[in-house]
């Protein structure tokens, strides 16, 4: 985290600093210690095994007047993310399987592409 100290050390005070990343860095020690940072971050995640599991469970809403793309909210705990932590998925209805929206496939959610933030 000694990058986040020179971005903090460079940046007017009082600058909101705040970290978007992919899901290749996402690991639940670095979610634990940006959350002890006090650091706002978005980061895509990997559709794990726990978070396939939540989606079952989960319950979707519309996210614009757009009714093929919705979302729902998992509890970082539950998926295995931690503490502290909040996954949200966003999912598009499948139309056409020859050009399928951005997304993965999850087992039960086969006419949905999953992507989880």
């Amino acid at each position: 985290m000694a990058a986040v100290a020179r971005v903090r050390a460079v940046l007017a005070e009082g600058a909101t600093v705040f970290l978007r990343a992919d899901s290749e860095f996402w690991w639940p020690c670095i979610g634990r210690r940006l959350n002890e940072l006090g650091l706002p971050f978005v980061m895509a995640s990997p559709m794990s095994a726990g978070v396939k599991l939540m989606l079952h469970q989960a319950t979707f809403q519309q996210l614009t007047d757009d009714e093929d793309i919705q979302f729902a909210s998992l509890d970082g705990r539950q998926t295995g993310h931690g503490e502290g932590v909040r996954i949200v998925v966003i999912r598009r209805k499948l139309h056409d399987p020859k050009a399928p929206p951005l997304g993965k496939v999850v087992p039960g959610f086969d006419k949905w592409r999953q992507q989880a933030i």
